[in-house]
């Protein structure tokens, strides 16, 4: 085989491109005269600045100066490279444009993945203080627990507590013994019982911690069943001038009270308009109870604007909107009973007197000319007999009767002023120990009464058929049906031929109740979150008492917000909702003006918000 011939290697490849020359970037230098110049003239301007303005026209001052320095850097840097790029090869050329473009694409992709990502981020919005005016928050005292210390740490001295004493029996067979005990069964090794070992008393070494206990619920005394003045209601911490005032404020209140001219009519589109531009203001905030709000109401007077609210442990607040000048900022705080006060309205007839029901089991009557409080129900028997005596609702028939629900009784107790407070003067049996958690009367027939319970029941009853039916309880003349859990709210409208009902399946249904009779269907069910919770008092839904078709609600929706729904022939129909700033919690009852474009809502902090 023959061999080649080996030729050496080249050093290099030879190929077509040229390595372009190398050039020299001339690179000017800022002289030093100009940067002698730029600090003076910045010690200068520094020296001559006074002493409150130094501070903040200092850095002005620099940056403007550093900005100077930056761009006659750009420009001689700038003078290299155009002395530069005539020495340039094509190549140099066509590789600068290229990082360039590059450069450019990625700031562009950077400002797009900025841009994207802030507007997909959450705004975190700034924690909203409480509103200060009215009432004065009470401050709790922090409570000081002691350290909490390492059992072992402090020496392995740790409690032993016997649990049980087992009576032990020994059965031996012929695959396993067991051993019986009164309070458990164990199934030992049976080596371990061969050896001969014993069963002990059980005894688990438990470390003993602190464990705070819980605070009591401050003791509310109940009030006495009689006619108490101002003395015993009103809350003046003592101070005989904040009386004073009070007695001449609701004085002068009902001397200049006037009788506004109520009349049911179907909604406008004006109103409707209207009440889209209500806003909230700082000055329309304020604390009226020291406590969760259970029932609010307007005074229908237009003179004044006049709010009470009812609080969790018997409070009840009056709240002149308007006031701003007063010390408490126009609220006036009565301790008027014992429980919730979960229902309250203005007497029809005489708009002096203030109806309240509380879960005390008493119905009282304030009377703002003699501020007073006279009893309108208060059955001594009914509260001794019954651990669970209580009452939730009023509805005033005429200037002397009423209806009370009875709580657990199941019963409506017709209440006739002239007979006196201390029974009913009729039992009508409606439901079998279920509480009528909320009752309404029919604007236009006073016999016609609905009640609602926690079962989902809705009823009609005609109160002239008040005798027994078959089971017993009086025969309903209508039911509304379709709720799954409990109703928190159902209410006739203004002319009686519309039915709102709350309940806990979160529905907003809409009945009609132009005919009465058998078993009625809604027209529409809206989709509505009614789960308040424990801690929040249950939505109560209220009619316009002039507009017949719209509806106010609270809501648990975000930001928070009360809520106008219009009745049409489809259905339930949301229009507005009330936001804003000085709005941030859920308001679970509300109360609308008749004639006066003004809402009201209140919370479980014992504040009032209102929309006007």
């Amino acid at each position: 085989m023959g061999r080649t011939k080996q030729t050496k290697a080249r050093s290099s490849i030879e190929h077509g491109i040229k390595k372009p020359k190398t050039t020299k970037v001339v690179k000017k230098e800022i002289k030093t005269s100009e940067r002698r110049s730029a600090r003076r003239s910045i010690l200068n301007a520094v020296e001559n600045l006074p002493e409150a303005d130094l501070n903040e026209n200092l850095g002005k001052k620099i940056k403007t100066e550093e900005i100077k320095t930056e761009n006659m850097k750009e420009e001689d840097s700038n003078d290299s490279l155009v002395e530069g790029e005539e020495d340039m090869s094509d190549y140099e050329r066509i590789r600068q444009q290229n990082i360039q473009e590059r450069m450019d694409m990625f700031k562009e992709i950077l400002d797009v993945k900025k841009r994207v990502s802030e507007a997909f981020t959450p705004k975190t919005q700034e924690k909203r203080a409480a509103s200060k005016r009215g009432l004065a928050s009470v401050k709790k005292e922090k409570e000081i627990l002691p350290m909490r210390k390492s059992a072992r740490l402090e020496g392995g001295q740790v409690k032993k507590i016997e649990r049980y004493e087992p009576e032990i029996k020994f059965t031996e067979s012929r695959d396993r013994i067991r051993i019986k005990t009164s309070q458990t069964r164990v199934r030992p090794p049976k080596k371990a019982l061969l050896r001969g070992l014993k069963m002990a008393k059980t005894r688990v070494p438990e470390i003993v911690r602190y464990v705070p206990e819980l605070a009591p619920e401050p003791e509310h005394i109940t009030l006495p069943l009689e006619t108490l003045d101002a003395k015993e209601i009103f809350k003046y911490d003592e101070d005989e001038s904040k009386l004073k005032n009070a007695q001449n404020y609701l004085s002068q209140f009902c001397k200049e009270m006037t009788k506004p001219k109520v009349k049911s009519s179907k909604s406008s589109q004006e109103y409707m308009e209207r009440l889209k531009k209500w806003r909230i203001a700082p000055e329309l905030v304020a604390k009226v109870v020291p406590d969760r709000i259970f029932s609010v109401a307007l005074h229908p007077t237009e003179h004044k604007l006049l709010a009470s609210a009812g609080g969790k442990w018997g409070a009840l607040g009056l709240w002149d909107i308007k006031d701003k000048d007063s010390e408490e900022n126009g609220v006036y705080l009565f301790n008027y009973h014992s429980r919730p006060i979960n229902w309250q309205s203005w007497d029809r007839f005489n708009s002096e007197n203030l109806i309240t029901t509380s879960y005390d089991g008493t119905s009282r009557i304030l009377d703002l000319n003699k501020m007073e409080s006279r009893l309108m129900y208060g059955d001594e028997k009914f509260l001794n007999e019954r651990s669970d005596a209580y009452t939730t609702m009023h509805e005033q028939i005429d200037a002397n009767t009423f209806l009370v629900s009875k709580g657990k009784t199941g019963c409506l107790g017709l209440v006739d002023l002239r007979s006196g407070y201390q029974s009913v003067v009729q039992d009508y049996h409606i439901f079998d120990r279920i509480s009528p958690k909320c009752i309404s009367l029919h604007p236009m027939q006073t016999n016609i009464v609905m009640a609602a319970n926690n079962k989902g029941g809705v009823f009609i009853f005609d109160l002239r058929t008040a005798g027994k039916g078959r089971s017993g309880l009086m025969d309903s003349l209508a039911e509304l049906v379709g709720h799954a859990r409990s109703v928190s709210s159902a209410v006739f409208n203004s002319t009686g031929n519309k039915v709102a009902t709350l309940s806990w399946d979160d529905k907003l249904r809409l009945f009609d109740t132009s005919v009465m009779k058998g078993d009625m269907t809604a027209g529409s069910a809206v989709k509505h979150n009614n789960n308040t919770g424990k801690w929040l008092t249950p939505f109560k839904g209220l009619w316009h008492p002039v507009h017949e078709d719209v509806y106010f609600t609270g809501s648990m929706g975000h930001p928070r917000e009360l809520e106008a729904w219009q009745a049409t022939a489809k259905g339930m129909q949301r229009i507005h909702q009330f936001r804003g700033d000085e709005f941030g919690s859920i308001s679970s009852v509300v109360a609308v003006h008749p004639t006066l474009d003004i809402i009201i809502g209140g919370n479980s902090s014992g504040r009032v918000h209102a929309f006007m």
